[in-house]
């Protein structure tokens, strides 16, 4: 069973919390910088706009591939909140084609191959891995997923089963409740605050997953990707087998919904019983592929990425105030978030937040040293290579830009970028995306955390002193 997934892919949701080990110092020069071309794919086209990038690799015997499409959770009907990821997880889990979903379990188990599906904000995908020799069988098992899922009801009634004890459990998650009530906060009710309810897993049903897939899974924009040991002539005829007469329907996602709301800087507590507090500070932040976007990368770096980071060597290491913080201005399709977690002592509360703003605001007074940002330059030089390590990911990494809009030479003129830039490009980003007086702080706690934050704002010249403190409820989202 797939895990439930939320409603949007939000940055915050994806936070790294930091391991023990000491913070060693900024080092005197970083490695010497390495090289790598990646392979290009080869690419072809059918008539109904299905996009094929191959490339074979014949190290193992074996063949994978993922069938990327644009459209997702973002562009879900108002009144069906969740119906399409529940469609996603639901097209490989409820069977496809003639074969219920216990049948389809069973070939694949005896195959030893694998297919899997899902849908988040923007894009869904069904992906398939197997044996080189089983490929005719698995790529026609991957195509009735992707075209004829069943949604088999018995299926549909266990997603639901663990959907909704998923949802029962997300305020026992420090780190879920604060991130889903930062995302309510910050995104009020416009499209990127949903948060999905148990309600909503109860209404939807068989008729609305087949409506959903209808919708959503469709050639137009549609980007298919293959490696692995077999020749492209073989998987081309395949390709044309089965996803020849899959028909267009013109639709492709291309607009995004809006933002229309505004959110207002406050303190917002939810008070329960966990023995470490979680803070979430945030405020609305940028779309992508800004013209400054290379400077949002650097400041990232230096902020907040890593042990050598401002914020984890004053906050931890420095001052011993926090088990894990991180940090970023994270864009996103309209305007993504900016946004600092940390997890701390009930009592540290406000000053772990006071010295989380004093960073953001040194970035913003004094330009970073060339120390660091040739420390940075070069980090970023030699893990770049990384990201095309295997055909598999340099396929998944083309096919994923071209669907969220990134230029055709985006990673080839990365590099250069980061490595042309200078400390008040940093300087500038850090004044003109962060706006500590807009922060929204989300602080999930004990009465402890809540009494020092009361005491706090009685201090004058506190930064917390003018900020409303407001105490609200929380179940499977916040209780306004």
């Amino acid at each position: 069973m797939r895990r439930l997934k939320p409603l949007i892919i939000w940055p915050v949701l994806a936070l790294v919390l930091f391991g023990c080990a000491h913070t060693p110092q900024l080092p005197a020069a970083a490695p010497r910088s390495l090289s790598f071309t990646p392979r290009t794919p080869e690419e072809w086209r059918l008539p109904n706009g299905l996009t094929v990038l191959w490339i074979e690799d014949q190290e193992l015997p074996l063949v994978s591939g993922s069938l990327f499409l644009k459209g997702g959770s973002l562009w879900e009907p108002a009144a069906e909140p969740g119906v399409v990821s529940a469609m996603g997880d639901l097209m490989r889990d409820g069977g496809a084609g003639n074969l219920d979903a216990d049948a389809l379990d069973q070939t694949l188990e005896s195959l030893a191959a694998s297919i899997g599906s899902g849908f988040d904000a923007e894009t869904g995908s069904v992906s398939f891995g197997c044996l080189s020799s089983d490929l005719d069988r698995v790529f026609e098992l991957f195509a009735e997923v992707a075209l004829n899922p069943r949604f088999d009801q018995p299926r549909i009634d266990l997603w639901r089963t663990g959907a909704l004890e998923e949802l029962r459990r997300r305020k026992d998650d420090p780190q879920q409740v604060v991130s889903t009530a930062l995302r309510q906060v910050i995104y009020g009710n416009s499209v990127y605050g949903k948060v999905l309810r148990s309600p909503d897993v109860q209404r939807i049903q068989r008729v609305d997953l087949l409506r959903a897939h209808r919708q959503f899974v469709r050639p137009d924009g549609a980007i298919l990707v293959l490696t692995g040991a077999s020749s492209r002539e073989r998987l081309a005829k395949l390709v044309d087998k089965h996803f020849a007469a899959w028909r267009p329907r013109g639709e492709t996602f291309s607009k995004y919904p809006p933002i229309n709301y505004t959110p207002k800087p406050a303190i917002y507590f939810v008070e329960l019983p966990f023995k470490q507090a979680s803070v979430l500070l945030g405020e609305q932040g940028v779309p992508r592929l800004t013209p400054d976007y290379i400077g949002i990368e650097i400041l990232n770096r230096i902020f907040a990425d890593g042990f050598s980071s401002r914020l984890m060597m004053r906050l931890r290491e420095q001052l011993g105030l926090v088990y894990g913080v991180s940090g970023a201005i994270s864009p996103g399709p309209v305007k993504g978030a900016n946004y600092v977690f940390l997890q701390t002592k009930s009592a540290s509360v406000p000053q772990a937040i006071s010295e989380a703003i004093s960073e953001i605001k040194r970035l913003q007074d004094q330009p970073i040293s060339a120390e660091e940002l040739s420390f940075t330059q070069e980090r970023a030089q030699n893990g770049h290579i990384f990201k095309f390590d295997t055909p598999s990911d340099l396929l998944l990494r083309t096919a994923n830009q071209r669907l969220l809009g990134y230029p055709a030479d985006y990673d080839q003129t990365y590099i250069p970028k980061i490595m042309a830039a200078h400390p008040e490009d940093v300087q500038a980003v850090a004044r003109s995306r962060w706006d500590t007086s807009a922060l929204a702080i989300v602080v999930v706690g004990d009465r402890g955390a809540y009494d020092a934050l009361k005491s706090a704002q009685s201090e004058k010249g506190s930064v917390l002193h003018d900020l409303e403190l407001k105490k609200i409820g929380f179940q499977e989202a916040l209780i306004w």
